[in-house]
């Protein structure tokens, strides 16, 4: 995009996909104009001074194609950015959070088979700010639409699971793709890491301090302040750290080892590609090892009172220097230790250590040159070697010489399995040319034996030195066969391992305490403790040992709680009876790594104390014995079975029972424990009875946990707990004919298929919720005593063969799905939400039978539960309790009341069918409904009972048929509600709640309605003010049948106020056969005569008559059958009617029509609208511009429609909104008809006497 577009354009922009350039600062207009670059979408800025805002998406890209792109502030947070020009003038801040900076290579760019090199350079004006872990090299976000366009060339190992590589030896400095400089300050709290295989250079003055990451590809020093002083450094597959001519000082020095098909690596490498020796100094804030490389013109220091352990084979020419804390090198070959192996010399400083312990079968570091003096060891300085068949030792090629002042410690490790060596000399130095004594300026000259580890079957006699060798001297001594911790041993700390070689160690021989300078060996049963004891509870091995047993005994108890810490070590256990915890002993925690040697290992708890093993076994099969509980935290490895004999096994990692390949058993009277939001997964799972202490075979005990294996329930069944949050079981429960119990307070989860076939059984006991989630096969009978069971899967109680039954305090909720399982309810459920419930849309398609009064429910609003079957119980009540909706749809035969608390109860889904015994009162309470929704006629005392609808709650006529309310003393007040079809009151609605009609998005053919009798005999009489229709809704209010061609009825109204609304669209139905009054007094052929006067329209006549008129107004019809007749006799009741509905014959607000055959004569009278002290106040209700009208045909009068009456006929509507009055007059053919001053709504007459 080109030109200056900032006045011409100011829409927002987004770039989804591709790249769009910039050629001009204001190429996106104004300030208002916002960017939005999304994944694989690319801003490309080929303009200097742009400064434009733009939000940027994980994977998107900005690229600076020109020198000066960029200038302020720009958060890219996990965006790229590109640099495709040399920025030597950009003056500019970028902050990243995720994201990455990289080098751009065009693909025109890669020259030569994809090895050539694009230099591109971002000047020292731009600084970066890691907001969070960032990156620099190319972002596996930017794969994709954009290429190889990207600033890397082609995958050099595709296929492989390792990322792109540095197709040259990653031992070497050469590069691949574009080399990126970055001169300028990088700074924040996040850390940097180098990813895929080009090549970037760090030149600035950094401090950002989450540590740097090289994980591929060649990260090169570029300043001596490019790498943050003391910051943790790691290294990772191909990655490379080029020291590039600078001293490092890091804090860890850590690895993170990448393996792959075609390639694998230790974990990186550190190198330096400058021709001058500088130095790596490490100062770790923790002990820690690193498994990669370091390689060429380095020299290393090693700072600091931890300790760090190198793993792999370094070639580094340079010096060893060890200032502080402890270094150690385990690496061998063939015999030969070579973690340092071309180191040009090694020094250990006063308080520092080195350490060369293999671990496995000892060998010799040589160190390699030939000539200068070699080997530095300052007075106060230590040595840790390997004794026995197979120790290590460091020795000096011939010509080589030491030099060693003051007294020199040495630290001896007996390798696990070997003996102690025959000839009793176990070399610790050689230097063929001297220097270990008086040579080479070395004086003063002492060794001393250090701490001994693992000193089992020999006594140290002590240290002989020469000028060239150095060795230990042994004496053969008999193993212990038995061994009591006693602690307390001076200089030895609280270690397992160490001793003084031949008098103490913190061990004893007996109960008592007798003294002993060896430890425990693989013959040695353990016994934790002694009668008097140490430091029991702070442990720690102190290296790899081997033992036969170990038993916590009760003398432990007055010692407070054994803890045995973890130190990086191993202990080995070879007896079967590999651990016993006493009656009477102390709790145990064991974090050190365990090794089980017995095909079979048993571990046995007698104390009521827990065992608690934190550290990974490994070995074959386990065995949990005794009555009490083990707790395995670990990521254990062994891979034989489980077996839970006795007690409890409690697993708090999801890798605590091991491998998969073997399963898990747990006995009758056993458990098994779950605890710490924990996914067992693949375990085969076999469980039997009740648990120990009846806590369930299989028991989640504390957290969310999850198993997800096989489980498998033997004779005759088994009980899964839950105490606390919600396990989860995912694998499917098989043991054809056995029960399942399901107990406990927390919750319970089966997403599996409960296979248990024939008889097979469920029941669920306790407060907890139970989840059925798959369609399960079990035929069983299903018991819920207590708690919950959600079942969200439409076979999820099994077949229907045995039914379910939920007893008091028990409750089933059916969860979206239609059951068909023959239902046994009791009681009212937990905390009063009912025995039965459903969730979202649910249905029960089969009988429900309560074996006492129930309740069932609804809790959400929108939640409809659809009853199918026959609810039964002779004479218990059914309660219809939450906010939502419970369908009846059978012929129910339950005789005991009904009662509605809450939501909705409804008869009837829209068919034909659903009814309760007429003997079942019903009884709505507050804000609940009784509702019908059928499409046929529903009537009291028919299809529900006789007796009178009671309560503050309300009634809802919702289907499409009728309901007929016949029962004069229905009384509930909170309310009628007809929505849909037909509401007939021959009966009556005494409570004072309103009454609404309408239905949403009706006309009048499809309009609910409100009717009274329409049987000529009775009256309907409500007692709430009555609302028909309103801006969405359309209503019908009838006095009659729902037809004004049917039957004639009288709806009595007594609500005070404002007691009938009809909204505009709305109608009022009223039908006519005969007349409230023949003929007024002195009426003759269209004139009205009062003795005194002559009036051309029937208000002038009424008006002049004053109480006279009351015998043509206030007139009831003398029989039922006359006219439809609205009664509004409430104090000071009025009336609100609105305009017609459409301008056809029939669409007015209110029509009159012959109710079958009608006789007409003049002077004819019907009183139909009669109230107590008003007019038609607050609508807009009009008979329009005339007192009389042509009846010729049918009329139109304004908003009032009216039957034809035949030739020669005309209706008189003069005192319609006055009286609520209509006269049948002559056509008046030769007169005029005049409008007499109804120019308004709003007339009044004076309160009348009740009829």
């Amino acid at each position: 995009m080109g030109g200056d577009n900032s006045s011409s354009f100011s829409g927002d922009v987004f770039i989804e996909d591709g790249a769009v350039a910039v050629t001009n600062a204001n190429a996106f207009g104004n300030a208002a104009t916002s960017i939005t670059v999304r994944r694989y979408g690319v801003l490309d800025i080929m303009s200097t001074g742009f400064t434009k805002t733009a939000t940027y998406e994980a994977g998107s890209i900005e690229r600076w194609s020109v020198d000066n792109a960029r200038s302020g502030s720009i958060n890219l947070q996990a965006a790229t950015l590109q640099i495709n020009g040399d920025q030597f003038n950009t003056t500019a801040t970028v902050t990243l959070n995720g994201g990455a900076i990289e080098g751009f290579l065009r693909t025109d760019d890669l020259l030569s088979g994809n090895s050539g090199t694009i230099f591109r350079t971002l000047g020292s004006g731009v600084s970066i700010i890691l907001a969070g872990n960032s990156f620099v090299g190319q972002n596996a976000f930017t794969d994709g639409p954009n290429g190889t366009d990207n600033g890397r060339t082609a995958d050099a190992n595709p296929g492989s699971a390792l990322p792109d590589v540095n197709n040259n030896s990653a031992l070497t400095d050469t590069a691949r793709g574009v080399i990126l400089e970055i001169k300028g300050n990088i700074s924040g709290a996040g850390s940097l890491t180098k990813q895929s295989a080009d090549t970037v250079i760090l030149s600035g003055s950094n401090t950002y301090a989450g540590g740097t990451n090289v994980t591929n590809g060649y990260l090169r020093l570029g300043s001596a302040t490019a790498l943050p002083n003391g910051t943790n450094l790691t290294t990772a597959g191909r990655g490379v750290l080029d020291l590039g001519g600078y001293n490092v000082s890091v804090g860890n020095l850590n690895t993170s080892v990448i393996t792959g098909a075609a390639f694998s690596s230790s974990g990186g490498f550190i190198t330096n590609s400058a021709t001058v020796m500088k130095t790596l100094t490490t100062t770790p804030t923790e002990d820690s090892s690193y498994g990669g490389v370091i390689q060429n013109n380095i020299n290393v220091v090693k700072t600091g009172p931890k300790k760090l352990l190198f793993t792999n084979v370094n070639t580094y020419n340079g010096d060893t220097t060890v200032s502080g804390g402890i270094l150690e090198v385990s690496h061998v070959t063939a015999g030969a230790i070579d973690g340092i192996s071309g180191t040009s010399s090694l020094t250990v400083a006063s308080g520092a250590t080195f350490n060369v312990l293999t671990g496995t079968t000892g060998g010799v570091l040589t160190l390699a040159p030939f000539t200068g003096t070699i080997l530095t060891l300052a007075n106060g300085s230590r040595l840790g070697v390997e004794v026995g068949t197979f120790g290590s030792s460091i020795a000096l090629n011939t010509g080589a010489m030491a030099y060693v002042t003051g007294n020199v410690t040495v630290d001896a490790y007996f390798l696990n399995g070997s003996a102690e060596n025959g000839n009793q000399e176990s070399t610790i130095l050689s230097a063929p040319s001297g220097g270990l004594l008086n040579t080479n300026g070395s004086t003063g000259v002492t060794y001393s034996v250090g701490n001994l580890y693992n000193v089992t079957n020999f006594r140290v006699d002590g240290i002989v030195a020469t000028d060239t060798r150095v060795y230990f001297t042994t004496t053969a001594q008999t193993a212990l066969t038995a061994a009591y911790w006693k602690g307390g041993f001076a200089g030895g700390g609280n270690i397992w391992a160490v001793s003084n070689g031949s008098t103490n160690s913190n061990w004893a021989t007996d109960l008592a305490g007798t003294n002993t300078g060896l430890v425990p060996s693989v013959g040695t049963d353990v016994f934790l403790s002694a009668t008097t004891n140490t430091n029991q509870n702070t442990m720690v091995l102190g290296a790899d040992m081997s033992i036969k047993s170990l038993t916590v005994n009760s003398a432990s108890g007055p010692g407070g709680p054994v803890q045995l810490n973890d130190d990086g070590y191993k202990l080995t256990i070879a007896d079967a009876n590999a651990i016993t915890t006493d009656t009477g002993s102390s709790a145990t925690t064991i974090n050190s790594n365990l090794v089980l040697s017995a095909s079979t290992a048993t571990i046995t708890v007698n104390s009521s104390e827990a065992l608690t093993l934190n550290g990974n076994i490994s070995g074959t099969a386990l065995t949990k014995a005794g009555n009490g509980t083990m707790v395995l935290g670990g990521a254990n490895t062994y891979a034989g079975a489980t077996t839970v004999s006795v007690g409890t096994l409690s697993a708090a990692n999801s890798l605590a029972l091991g491998t998969t390949t073997n399963g898990t058993t747990v006995a009758s009277g056993a458990s098994l424990e779950l605890q710490g939001n924990i996914n067992i997964a693949g375990e085969a799972l076999t469980i039997t009875g009740t648990g120990a202490s009846n806590g369930g075979a299989l028991r989640s005990l504390s957290g969310d946990n999850v198993y997800n294996g096989p489980i498998t329930l033997g004779s005759p069944g088994a009980t899964i707990q839950s105490d606390a949050g919600t396990l989860t079981i995912l694998g499917a429960v098989g043991g054809t004919g056995f029960a399942l119990t399901v107990e406990g307070a927390g919750d319970t989860v089966i997403s599996s298929v409960i296979g248990t076939g024939a008889a097979g059984t469920l029941i669920k006991n306790d407060a907890g919720t139970l989840t059925l989630g798959n369609a399960n096969t079990y035929t069983g009978a299903t018991t819920i005593n207590g708690g919950t069971v959600i079942v969200s899967n439409a076979t999820g109680l099994g077949t229907t063969a045995a039914g379910t039954t939920v007893s008091t305090g028990g409750a089933l909720n059916i969860n979206g799905v239609t059951v068909g399982e023959a239902l046994t309810i009791n009681g009212t459920g937990i905390s009063s939400t009912g025995a039965l419930t459903g969730s979202g849309v649910a249905a029960v398609t089969s009988t429900v039978a309560m074996g006492s009064s129930s309740s069932v429910g609804a809790a959400n609003a929108s939640d409809v539960l659809t009853l199918g079957g026959i609810v039964s119980g002779a004479t218990f009540g059914l309660t219809k309790v939450g906010a939502g909706t419970v369908v009846l749809t059978a012929a129910n035969s339950y005789s005991g009341a009904t009662t509605v608390t809450g939501g909705t109860l409804q008869l009837g889904n829209g068919g034909t069918t659903g009814t309760i015994a007429t003997t079942s009162t019903v009884t709505v309470e507050t804000g609940a409904v009784f509702a019908v929704n059928q499409s046929d006629a529903v009537a009291q005392g028919t299809d529900f009972s006789a007796a009178a609808i009671t309560g503050a709650g309300g009634v809802a006529q919702t289907g499409a048929g009728s309901t007929t309310l016949s029962t004069t003393a229905n009384s509930y007040s909170g309310g009628t509600s007809v929505r849909n079809g037909e509401l007939r009151v021959t009966g009556g609605i005494t409570g004072a709640g309103a009454v609404t009609v309408g239905e949403t998005g009706g006309t009048l053919t499809n309009a609910a309605i409100l009717a009274g009798a329409g049987n000529g005999t009775t009256t309907g009489v409500i007692g709430g003010a009555v609302t028909v229709g309103s801006g969405t809704s359309v209503g019908i209010l009838t006095p009659g049948a729902s037809s004004v061609n049917t039957a004639n009825g009288t709806l009595t109204i007594t609500a005070a106020g404002t007691a009938l609304t009809v909204a505009t669209g709305s109608q009022i139905q009223l039908g006519i056969t005969t007349p409230t009054t023949a003929a007024p007094t002195g009426y003759f052929n269209g004139v009205f005569n009062d003795g005194a006067n002559t009036y051309t329209n029937a208000k002038d006549y009424f008006d002049a008559l004053g109480a006279g008129a009351d015998a043509y107004t206030k007139g009831a019809p003398s029989a039922a059958t006359n006219h439809d007749f609205i009664n509004l006799n409430g104090a000071s009741s009025t009336l609100t009617v609105g305009d017609r509905a459409g301008d056809a014959f029939g669409q007015g607000a209110i029509v009159v029509g012959a109710s079958g055959s009608i006789t007409v004569q003049q002077g004819q009278v019907f009183n139909l609208i009669d109230w107590n002290n008003a007019s038609l106040i607050g609508g807009t209700f009009g008979v329009g511009d005339f007192d009389r009208y042509d009846a010729t045909g049918n009329v139109i009068a304004g908003d009032l429609d009216l039957a034809a009456l035949g030739a020669g006929y005309a209706w008189d509507v003069s005192a319609f909104q006055t009286y609520g009055v209509l006269v049948i007059v002559p056509e008046p053919s030769r007169m005029l008809l005049l409008m007499f001053g109804l120019l308004g709504l709003f007339f009044r007459r004076r309160r009348r006497s009740s009829i």
